[in-house]
Formats: C-alpha cells, sequence, structure tokens
C-alpha cells in the first residue's frame, strides 16, 4: 500500500472512528441513566430542602454542569443566597439564566428579580446593578408561564413605564392574571391599578373581595372609595364584588 493510500485510509478511520464516537453521544439517554439521573436530582433537592447545603453542593453542581435545568436554578439560588457558595449575585444570574433558557419558570422569575430589584434577597452581600430593561424580557417569559408573582411586577412595569413601555390596557392584563389565579397581594395591586384609573366600580369590587379575607388595607380604602362614589356607582359596585366572590368560590371548590 502507497503512502497516499495509507493516508487516505487513515483520515477514513479517523472520520469512522469520529462518525462513531458522535453516534454513540446522540444516543437517546436509556430508561437507567433516567432513573439515576431522577435519584441524584432527588436526593440532591432533599439535601437543599434539608439545609445540608455542602451535599446539595456535590449533588447538583454537576447536574447543573451537565444541563438539567432545576438542578441549574438550586445553584442559582444557592448562590444567591450564599449557602453551600460565597453570595455572588453574578453568579446566581448566570445559572438562573442557562436554567430559563430550557423554559424553568422559577429561574426564569428569579433572574428577572435579582436585575430588576438591583439585589438578592440581602443587599450587604449580593450586589447586582439594577436593569429593569433587562428584566422585563425574563419577567415577561415567567408571567407568560403563569407565575402569579412575575405577572404582577409586569403589570406593575406596564403601569409605571419602568423596564416596559406604559400601557394601561397591559397593566391590567398582567396584574389582573395575577389576581385571578388568586394571589392576593395580585388583587390588592388589580384594585389600587383600577382605582388610578378611574375605575372606582371595579376597584371597589376587589377591595371588597379582599376585605372578607382581612387583607390589610382592604377595608379602609373602600370606606375612602364610597365616599366619592355615587349610590348607582355602589350599587354596582357590590355587583360586581358578589360576582367576583362566586368566582373565588368556584376555584375553592
Amino acid at each position: 500500500m502507497d503512502r497516499h493510500t495509507q493516508a487516505r485510509t487513515g483520515s477514513t478511520v479517523s472520520w469512522l472512528a469520529g462518525f462513531v464516537l458522535l453516534a454513540v453521544a446522540m444516543q437517546p439517554a436509556s430508561a437507567q441513566d433516567l432513573a439515576a439521573l431522577a435519584r441524584n436530582l432527588a436526593a440532591g433537592q432533599k439535601a437543599f430542602m434539608d439545609g445540608r447545603y455542602e451535599t446539595a453542593k456535590s449533588v447538583l453542581r454537576p447536574l447543573a454542569e451537565a444541563g438539567e435545568a432545576e438542578a441549574q436554578y438550586l445553584v442559582g439560588v444557592m448562590y444567591a443566597h450564599g449557602r453551600g457558595y460565597e453570595p455572588v449575585c453574578r453568579q446566581a444570574a448566570r445559572w438562573f439564566e442557562k436554567a430559563a433558557e430550557q423554559g424553568h419558570p422559577a429561574a426564569s422569575f428569579s433572574l428577572g428579580f435579582l436585575l430588576y430589584n438591583g439585589y438578592g434577597l440581602d443587599t450587604d452581600v449580593c450586589l447586582l446593578n439594577a436593569s429593569p430593561g433587562r428584566a422585563a424580557q425574563w419577567l415577561k417569559r415567567a408571567a407568560e408561564l403563569g407565575m402569579p408573582r412575575a405577572q404582577r411586577i409586569v403589570g406593575r412595569m406596564y403601569a409605571t413605564g419602568e423596564g416596559l413601555p406604559v400601557s394601561a390596557d397591559l397593566a391590567i392584563y398582567w396584574t389582573g392574571k395575577a389576581a385571578k389565579q388568586g394571589s392576593l397581594a395580585g388583587q390588592y395591586d388589580l384594585a389600587l391599578l383600577y382605582a388610578e384609573l378611574g375605575d372606582l366600580v371595579e376597584s371597589h369590587a376587589w377591595f371588597a373581595v379582599l376585605a372578607d379575607k382581612g387583607y390589610p388595607g382592604a377595608r379602609i380604602n373602600m370606606g375612602r372609595l364610597a365616599k366619592t362614589m355615587t349610590r348607582g356607582a355602589m350599587s354596582r359596585a357590590r355587583v360586581r364584588a358578589n360576582f367576583l366572590r362566586a368566582v373565588d368560590n368556584d376555584k375553592d371548590r
């Protein structure tokens, strides 16, 4: 065999070896692999919930580096709160983003919340510059995935123009989504928003629903609104409040 033939043969063998390796890498995970992954993740989650953060870190970090979204999220939480790691918000944001890109709702919210506020839960040890514009895309993603806390913040951003363009309709839409999911804070925000927009009937109705539940400030705000409303408006507000109560009761069944 001449040198050229040997070279071509060697190249073919190398190419085939690479192809085989690639094909192996592309094989779907076996049931055993998936079961092992689930066990490891469950062990890491339990260690995290039990406060055994060094154990959680040793189990979850390899899973996070391998691309497991829930593990990435929990590693982000550990960085944000200083559990098992020194609190480093940029690292928290990095891991939250990896999980958020895979559609993890809590990671999307956590990343957006971090960027929106500019800090973690402890501002003395976990600092990150606020960027409402960057926060908006992640908070909206979390809101679209159904998270009431994200929906509330997105509603507020549309109401104030902080990070998103001012839109009363979208502010009502997103805050209303949180309210209709049973978020009491969302219902309170919605009542305030309606009052700011001049819809006193709707505002009074939502405050009435919250007053039934003993929500702080709801009954006081009802009284303030009542002083500026006509009898007809008060009558409509009572009808609307009864409807909202009925919807709430249906959800509880």
